[in-house]
């Protein structure tokens, strides 16, 4: 009987409670985690919010084209495209790797601490925005083109102090205790002394007998 109860465990398999907000998906023969509460998140909304901001910014600026226009103030033209262009591809990258991950964390290399990656580039970008929209809405050249586009400008830039301000509350929130003071400061909960590690000592990693030949 013993034998039996021992074999019907053994044939048990050993399922994990699944993550309701991650599917997989079956390309071939591999399998990808969809991280569908990402997409649902607040976070996520902004940051594809964002992206589309970033998009359309792109597309107004491109197609308010005028000559006369960019013979003044081309350099502030191309300065706000580069500047919406490249925040579209770096914040659509970031969409899918916040959207690619598992129970572990992310798949796109777990050790790089994305999120004050992502937390720095975002407030350059909130400069960036602002100073260039500043500049669209000045060097308009009286066209309406270029004033929708310094208002998606602003747009974008609002986007980005919400993605800002939501992956500040993202890292509070997952980010183990620490000792680091930027961390702390930022608002991550310290380490408490008992589960800190002990000081480094040099003196006890030296060898008190001399060595033997």
């Amino acid at each position: 009987m013993m034998e039996d109860h021992n074999n019907t465990q053994s044939q048990q398999p050993n399922t994990e409670p699944e993550n309701p907000n991650i599917r997989n998906v079956k390309v071939g023969a591999v399998t990808i985690p969809l991280n569908l509460g990402y997409v649902k998140s607040p976070l996520g909304i902004v940051t594809a919010a964002s992206c589309f901001l970033g998009l359309l910014s792109t597309i107004l600026v491109s197609a308010s084209y005028n000559i006369n226009c960019y013979a003044g103030y081309g350099s502030t033209y191309d300065f706000f495209e580069f500047v919406a262009t490249s925040w579209f591809i770096l914040t659509f990258f970031r969409y899918i790797i916040f959207l690619l991950t598992n129970k572990n964390g992310f798949l796109c290399g777990s050790f790089v601490p994305w999120t004050l990656l992502m937390m720095a580039n975002t407030a350059v970008y909130i400069i960036m925005f602002f100073f260039g929209s500043i500049a669209m809405a000045v060097n308009s050249c009286w066209r309406g083109g270029y004033k929708a586009t310094a208002a998606f400008g602003f747009f974008t830039t609002g986007t980005c102090v919400a993605e800002l301000v939501l992956l500040l509350i993202r890292l509070r929130e997952e980010h183990e205790p620490t000792q680091n003071r930027f961390l702390i400061l930022m608002g991550v909960q310290a380490q408490s002394q008992q589960n800190a590690p002990p000081p480094y000592d040099p003196e006890s990693n030296m060898a008190t007998d001399p060595p033997k030949y």
